[in-house]
């Protein structure tokens, strides 16, 4: 069965916190050098350190290595709390199972806002596209766009039928909306989603909305009838709130319709997290850990929503544009205090990012 102490980790130094947080989060420092003000040294200002290397041959770790001596006797002197933790895992991916494996035989749902889908389906369904994504001879997953995935793929398969409707045996309404660009990267998009559910520790029966398994792609319109604007506050009514996944790889990411959901969410004072393939930030409300931060949020994008200029966004349609900027403009302090916010949020990482550097301009 699954077994949290052959978990493995990119650094040996993260694994090592991670296992001392799970049975003693005040000891979370145990074993990894600090500094004399007791924090974490880190190396070229992001890589923690082992405080020792030494090593247990009578333990061996899935990569076949011996295991280190600090992990084997933390192992050892808390072998009850790492039990317990596996078979609370167990017993969570079993309810999962049971839940998942319920009807799968569909029903008609017209409310598009009512065609969220659970967590774990949605898993299912992303890693399904990626398999027939890197078979597709015209693709590279790591390069593809959602909107060559959605054009080649799904206005074929999902004419009159969403993948909501496909999966679900009932309505269900979702606490999150995932908000994204089609010209983003596809792999960007599955990893961003990926970092959201880490960083908000959703289960596989959390509900999602995601306009790729909401909408139905054959229906010409159905995205962008003059009613879109109703389904979006209908959903941000029903929701707790959303997160924003901004693309890396030079996609513009001044767009009108990502301004005004963002707007929106705001004005409503629900949940905003702002995501990128490498980490996420908390810009309203904290993560469930008390943190604000998880991963490593792009600093890259955080210094162009930093810069960006929101009376420039751009929209498909000018008749969007228009309706849009109306809105922006008649809010409270207009397209300028707009502005400050997001500025004000993106700065975080930004600065997080010049002070690893050691870059004291980018601070100033």
């Amino acid at each position: 069965g699954w077994d949290v102490t052959c978990c493995e980790a990119t650094q040996p130094s993260d694994r090592r916190q991670i296992l001392n947080y799970l049975v003693n989060p005040m000891g979370e420092k145990n074993g990894l050098v600090k500094g004399a003000d007791g924090h974490l040294v880190l190396e070229q200002g992001w890589r923690k350190l082992l405080e020792d290397d030494a090593k247990d041959a009578t333990k061996m770790r899935t990569t076949g290595e011996a295991e280190y001596l600090h992990e084997a006797e933390l192992f050892r002197e808390h072998a009850d709390a790492f039990s317990n933790l596996n078979q609370m895992v167990r017993n969570k991916v079993k309810e999962a199972i049971c839940v998942l494996e319920t009807s799968k035989t569909g029903c008609r749902i017209n409310p598009i806002e009512q065609r969220g889908i659970m967590f774990g389906r949605l898993r299912e369904f992303l890693k399904a596209l990626k398999q027939e994504i890197c078979a597709h001879i015209d693709f590279e997953y790591e390069t593809v766009t959602t909107r060559e995935v959605v054009s080649t793929i799904f206005k074929k398969r999902y004419i009159d039928v969403s993948h909501s409707e496909i999966v679900n045996d009932r309505p269900t309404f979702p606490t999150y909306i995932i908000e994204h660009l089609w010209d983003m990267r596809f792999s960007e998009l599955v990893a961003g989603i990926e970092w959201f559910a880490e960083a908000r520790q959703l289960s596989d029966t959390s509900a999602i909305w995601l306009d790729l398994a909401a909408y139905r792609h054959g229906i010409a319109g159905e995205m962008f009838r003059p009613e879109q604007e109703n389904v979006l506050g209908k959903l941000n009514g029903i929701t707790e709130g959303r997160a924003f996944l901004w693309p890396g790889n030079g996609v513009d990411i001044n767009r009108a319709w990502f301004m005004h959901a963002l707007h929106v969410t705001r004005k409503s004072a629900k949940l905003i997290d702002f995501v990128t393939s490498t980490g996420a930030v908390a810009c309203s409300v904290a993560f469930p850990d008390g943190s604000w931060a998880f991963g490593n949020f792009d600093a890259s994008i955080a210094q162009q929503l930093v810069e960006l200029d929101a009376n420039a966004s751009k929209a498909t349609e000018q008749r969007d544009l228009d309706m849009i900027f109306n809105i922006l403009r008649s809010a409270k302090g207009g397209f300028k205090r707009f502005q400050q916010r997001l500025c004000r949020i993106a700065a975080g990482p930004v600065i997080r990012e010049a002070a690893a550097r050691g870059k004291a301009e980018d601070i100033s």
